[in-house]
């Protein structure tokens, strides 16, 4: 079963915490690769409206790394947050997420709204769950911008060595190769050695950390 499948399920409908679930009996495979629906991006909190609608938030930073554990059954809770809100949101072990390194910046995040309310109201307790490791996508510096603080990467995109240019007034001290999930692959000299991808670079100095996209076919 994968995402665009078209399915014709029988079974029961049950509720758990306030959340409606139907526990299937037996399920039969009808179309294959239908469209998706476009995610809905709320313009308030998550509520019983946006259940279980897949949802995309913009521009949200993770509050506490210290959340994003990697551990707990069958998952694990972490907020994230925009400039007027905080979101929860639920990292099941069976997403791609659960053992990934927490993500750093501002990002775009999508996935579809759960609710678990131990109250009786049920009007409390809803969270997105991303569905997978793509869900997350980083929010990167367009590839003009580093010219703004006299940053650049040449050429870009490139299968072979990538130049970096700076200040003459700025001393490197440490220059980083990220994936889009965050997670380091190396550290100080980046000459090859990736396969085709997106990477970030994050170049330190003395004086400023900055994060600039690459992009090897």
């Amino acid at each position: 079963m994968r995402p665009g499948d078209r399915l014709r399920v029988i079974g029961r409908v049950v509720q758990e915490a306030g959340l409606i679930r139907f526990r299937a009996d037996s399920l039969r495979l009808l179309a294959a690769a239908q469209p998706l629906f476009a995610p809905l991006r709320p313009a308030g909190p998550l509520a019983d409206s946006t259940e279980p609608l897949p949802v995309e938030l913009r521009r949200v930073r993770l509050l506490s790394p210290a959340q994003w554990t990697g551990q707990g059954y069958p998952g694990f809770g972490a907020d994230q947050a925009d400039s007027v809100r905080t979101y929860r949101t639920y990292i099941h072990r069976r997403s791609g997420l659960y053992r990934a390194a927490a993500p750093f910046g501002t990002f775009t995040l999508r996935g579809l709204v759960h609710q678990f309310d131990p109250e009786t109201l049920f009007t409390d307790g809803y969270e997105l769950w991303p569905r997978s490791a793509q869900d997350i996508s980083l929010v990167l510096a367009t590839r003009g911008a580093g010219a703004e603080i006299g940053f650049g990467l040449h050429p870009n995109p490139t299968a072979g060595l990538l130049d970096l240019t700076a200040p003459p007034t700025e001393k490197l001290r440490q220059l980083e190769v990220l994936n889009v999930l965050g997670q380091r692959l190396r550290r100080e000299k980046v000459a090859g050695g990736h396969s085709a991808g997106l990477y970030l670079l994050r170049i330190s100095t003395d004086a400023q950390t900055v994060t600039r996209r690459s992009e090897k076919p």
